[in-house]
């Protein structure tokens, strides 16, 4: 459906609205320059960010948007969660139960940007 939209004559605001990917994270302390350093919190390392901006604002009043389109993003779930697991410590990466870190740079190096979990 959305490639014979694209096919047809809407105005490039609207084209442009199908095609991007916006997430928002909040925080406390407004954010001058992101430091990944300091994103180690949480099972997976990273920024976390919802679709939902009102969810954000449960993390803060300080709320960042982002265009995530062009990021490439492996969806992970109750059904693949172990799979990849077994595949980050068979390439050779630390995994553990309490931390999903290993499975974090084995994506990266595999050529994902992140992890999508849920929705």
């Amino acid at each position: 459906m959305i490639a014979n939209l694209q096919r047809s004559n809407l105005n490039t605001s609207f084209r442009q609205f199908l095609e991007e990917l916006i997430v928002f994270h909040g925080t406390k302390t407004p954010i001058v320059k992101w430091d990944a350093s300091k994103h180690l919190s949480g099972y997976y390392p990273g920024f976390y960010t919802t679709s939902d901006k009102e969810r954000a604002t449960t993390h803060g009043g300080h709320i960042h948007r982002f265009n995530i389109s062009h990021l490439k993003f492996f969806k992970i779930d109750n059904n693949n969660a172990e799979d990849i697991k077994k595949k980050a410590k068979d390439a050779g990466y630390f995994t553990s139960s309490g931390s999903g870190f290993g499975e974090a740079k084995y994506l990266k190096a595999i050529g994902f940007d992140g992890i999508q979990r849920g929705n």
